[in-house]
């Protein structure tokens, strides 16, 4: 019975510690004190309280429009026609009706890959794999456009890493960016530095 009021006891003190409440008008940090709002895939994963499947344009939209998100980040990957899309996971059993890696089809055939309803989420249907211009296109005309945090999902176990495939990414990455002059919105980050460095200055 006594160590189980010392264990209340530290609970207590430990959960004092952690309301500390923080002064929000001195924060120090390197986006001028501001906080931002960043959807992980959109929404985050599919689950019981969250219907839309990750990196799809339904959790996208719903991230911005519907929870008011200050931007998102989102997984890219490119298909066998060197096309931007959306998707996480190294292959497309995990998430979709499709079989094997994205780079083995091509953006028109992805697009026909439709996200399986997971944790019993049956709010949507027809819910499918979109290439990374259609989110562009949705929000380019807006006066404050959302930020957008591209991961790039380079490793694939259906395909070798060369210097010409991460060459590809890196074209496809900056073409991307300079059509839709998005420079001040759309961010790329990656643990592979010198392939950061080959987009930031192409």
């Amino acid at each position: 019975m006594k160590s189980a009021i010392n264990i209340l006891l530290l609970s207590l003190a430990f959960t004092n510690l952690a309301c500390t409440k923080i002064d929000l008008g001195n924060i120090s940090n390197l986006n001028n004190g501001q906080i931002d709002i960043i959807g992980h895939a959109g929404t985050g994963f599919q689950s019981l309280i969250n219907p839309y499947p990750s990196n799809s344009f339904e959790s996208i939209k719903h991230a911005i429009n519907g929870l008011n998100a200050d931007g998102i980040e989102i997984d890219i990957d490119l298909s066998k026609d060197s096309t931007i899309v959306l998707y996480h996971d190294q292959t497309l059993e995990k998430s979709t009706n499709c079989f094997g890696c994205v780079n083995q089809y091509t953006a028109s055939e992805l697009e026909n890959c439709e996200y399986n309803n997971q944790y019993g989420a049956q709010l949507l249907n027809d819910v499918r794999i979109i290439r990374f211009t259609k989110v562009l296109d949705h929000f380019k005309n807006r006066n404050i456009k959302p930020q957008i945090y591209l991961n790039l999902k380079i490793a694939s176990p259906c395909i070798t890493e060369s210097e010409e495939r991460k060459s590809e990414w890196v074209y496809q990455i900056t073409q991307t960016i300079q059509a839709y002059q998005a420079h001040e919105w759309v961010y790329v980050y990656d643990g592979d530095t010198s392939l950061l460095k080959k987009i930031s200055c192409s």
